[in-house]
């Protein structure tokens, strides 16, 4: 798949996979700036290509299927690659890409501020500061919930961490994340892999 030049999109993922790959992340991405939840059969990439594309999309969290699991968090949803089904790109992830796009490299800290801004206007440090906190506490970008308690205190953050967790879910920051012994009741966690981008 031939890739336009000096395209800051392409730029910026080839710098995280291989060309191919890249070129066919970017037309994804490309369809879900035109669409909100594209439809299997509305991705622009071509046979086995598209199903692998869609894959590593999904692996990375750089769309989901849009509908969601009994969980709802994004491990509980199954990738159905077939005409009829359709995804979302978290919103994190949208102006994480529309700033590469921009820049040609990827910003995820900016892309935090921008979604965050989305919900609460230009008051986004602290929640901004607390992800950018866990991100380094994290293994394999999973957490426990508890964590969050421990870094707000830590950090003297003044924040409802309900709520803060609850808008990390909306805006694709981070996803519930079924693990382990459901009998511990410890609530668990995915980040955005590519805030750590």
């Amino acid at each position: 798949m031939a890739m336009p030049e000096h395209d800051p999109l392409v730029q910026a993922l080839s710098s995280r996979f291989p060309e191919e790959e890249a070129a066919c992340l970017r037309r994804l991405v490309l369809d879900c700036f035109r669409e909100v939840n594209p439809r299997y059969e509305d991705v622009d990439i071509s046979g086995e290509n598209k199903d692998e594309c869609l894959l590593e999309a999904f692996e990375e969290r750089i769309v989901v299927p849009a509908r969601s699991g009994p969980g709802g968090g994004w491990n509980d949803r199954s990738l159905r690659l077939e005409a009829g089904e359709y995804y979302t790109m978290p919103p994190v992830v949208w102006h994480f890409m529309r700033l590469a796009q921009a820049h040609g490299r990827f910003l995820p800290d900016q892309a935090l501020h921008e979604a965050l801004s989305t919900v609460l206007g230009e008051d986004t440090e602290q929640s901004a500061s607390l992800i950018r906190e866990a991100r380094k506490h994290v293994t394999r970008h999973y957490f426990e919930a508890g964590l969050f308690a421990v870094l707000a205190r830590n950090l003297e953050l003044d924040l409802d961490l309900h709520e803060t967790l609850d808008r990390y879910v909306l805006l694709g920051i981070a996803s519930p994340y079924a693990k382990g012994d459901v009998n511990t009741g410890l609530a668990w966690y995915e980040i955005n892999p590519c805030l750590f981008w």
